[in-house]
């Protein structure tokens, strides 16, 4: 994950927890911040790498 996209979930965190009637608003932004940060960028990026070999290798199946 770039800086730019950690800095925009961190934002889109930020104003949803904003709309959330909650006194513990810095736990739950820091609870979500974790979730989101340990891992769950790089989980996404394998995925994306293991569709994109699968689908290549079925359009090389298809086409070639």
């Amino acid at each position: 994950m770039t800086s730019e996209e950690k800095a925009y979930i961190h934002e889109v965190v930020r104003e949803v927890i904003r709309e959330l009637p909650c006194e513990a608003r810095e736990e739950r932004i820091q609870k979500v911040e974790r979730k989101v940060f340990n891992g769950f960028g790089t989980k996404i990026n394998i995925l994306f790498v293991l569709y994109t070999v699968f689908l290549g290798l079925a359009v090389k199946q298809v086409f070639f």
